[in-house]
């Protein structure tokens, strides 16, 4: 009865204990990946967060439109901000803001949202040094 009892203590502390990765984590630095939308190409880019910033490029024109602007985190969503003029020759869902889905583990922040049949997807990781 004792081992019963002293199992399920330690079962509920463990679960206790145990951190969602996403509300603990802030980012910081720099992360490179890829940026995907549903049935059309994918894009290498960058971005820098710092404290509540961020800035980042593409390697494609508008494809997605990343610029700079502020972030909240807040459990496992992050919201961006964007701060930048954009002309209106483009398709301005691909403009970096809003609210996305975050996913991070073992290195690997994974930020996406999906509208309808469409997914956008980052997938990035801080390179090694």
């Amino acid at each position: 009865m004792k081992q019963l009892l002293l199992c399920t203590i330690l079962a509920v502390l463990f679960v206790a204990c145990e951190k969602t990765e996403s509300s603990t984590y802030s980012l910081g630095g720099q992360y490179m990946g890829i940026f995907s939308r549903t049935g059309m190409d994918t894009s290498q880019v960058s971005i820098y967060f710092d404290q509540n910033r961020y800035e980042g490029i593409s390697s494609r024109p508008h494809y997605p439109a990343v610029c700079k602007g502020t972030f909240v985190l807040d459990d496992n969503t992050i919201n961006f901000s964007d701060s930048c003029a954009w002309p209106a020759s483009f398709d301005w869902s691909l403009i970096l803001s809003g609210t996305y889905n975050l996913q991070i583990s073992e290195g690997t922040v994974r930020i996406w949202k999906t509208n309808g049949a469409i997914t956008d997807e980052y997938l990035l990781r801080q390179p090694t040094r």
